[in-house]
């Protein structure tokens, strides 16, 4: 009898580990999509970079980087209705249908870094894939504006750790039991170790005849 309380203790163990174990192996990465455009400088302009846009939680997120700035101009991120950067001026790339903006404010900083979400209604990642992102310079004295970079935004696939997004998203760490895999981490393990006591006490004690 005390040989079969043993193996049911051991079976509870087991199955608390396949929990954990199948999490990071069914979960242990996942792949994301991203739209990325490398701009190119237009106009005899300096200005050159990289933009990353991503869905994000409902919303659609931009960030990134321009390089040859001047400090008398603000530059604004704007996505262009067609895929074509081919014209020296980028009007090739049509009307502009977005822009990238922060809090209201424009979504470049003085030093070039791009951060701020996509302007329009419902903007998906699927719905500037394809178009153009242009960089328009304004000139600070007579507040004119020129399109000096330009690059198309193409979807770009990626493999990523499994489950941080989910963290992230609300659910807490206590959800989260892929260990290394989530940025949760520490606080992931910690909850698994708990669970696996609670399956421990949780085990059926049945008296030993043996004893008895």
């Amino acid at each position: 009898m005390r040989k079969f309380n043993s193996f049911l203790s051991l079976g509870v163990l087991a199955i608390a580990a396949v929990s954990v174990s199948g999490c990071a192996g069914k979960h242990g990465s996942r792949m994301t999509k991203k739209g990325e455009a490398i701009l190119e400088s237009k106009q005899n302009a300096s200005v050159k970079g990289k933009v990353v846009f991503e869905d994000h939680f409902g919303t659609l997120i931009a960030h990134g980087q321009l390089t040859g700035i001047r400090a008398d101009r603000a530059y604004k991120v704007q996505v262009h209705e067609k895929g074509d950067c081919s014209a020296n001026n980028a009007s090739s790339a049509g009307a502009m249908v977005a822009s990238v903006m922060k809090k209201g404010e424009n979504g470049v900083s003085a030093n070039g870094t791009i951060n701020g979400e996509v302007s329009g209604k419902s903007m998906k990642l699927k719905d500037v894939v394809g178009k153009s992102a242009v960089v328009v310079a304004v000139d600070s004295a007579n507040a004119k504006e020129f399109k000096v970079a330009c690059g198309v935004v193409t979807e770009v696939t990626s493999k990523v750790a499994a489950q941080c997004a989910d963290c992230k998203g609300g659910k807490g760490c206590k959800d989260c039991k892929c260990g290394k895999d989530c940025k949760c981490g520490t606080k992931a393990k910690a909850a698994t170790k708990a669970e696996t006591k609670v399956a421990e006490k949780s085990a059926p004690k049945r008296r030993s005849v043996a004893a008895e």
